[in-house]
């Protein structure tokens, strides 16, 4: 239901072949609760940090087919710039992540 409504009906008439738009549909979803929920124990973050940006990349994609002139101040790059931070911070210091319960796990 989630895929048909919102993306082989919303993009049906764009270049995107249905086969595409529809596992995008199925897929997108579960992908999106992968990579928060490793961002949340702080397992592969560099890994699921890297998801989530090519997941923003494929949103914003998504937003500017639908309409040419999306904004993207205020979706986009708000979201870029936590996650480049994150990135830069480095996350070997932060005790909120599964090294700290997991010494020898190589997050």
């Amino acid at each position: 239901m989630h895929a048909e409504n919102f993306f082989v009906a919303a993009y049906a008439d764009s270049w995107i072949p249905q086969w595409a738009l529809l596992t995008g549909g199925y897929v997108i979803p579960y992908w999106e609760l992968l990579a928060g929920a490793l961002i949340i124990i702080g397992w592969q973050l560099r890994a699921a940090l890297t998801s989530v940006g090519v997941l923003l990349i494929i949103t914003t994609y998504g937003h500017a087919l639908a309409t040419p002139l999306f904004d993207i101040d205020g979706h986009t790059f708000t979201r870029l710039i936590l996650i480049i931070g994150v990135l830069i911070l480095g996350w070997q210091h932060d005790y909120t992540n599964c090294i700290k319960y997991f010494p020898t796990c190589t997050c």
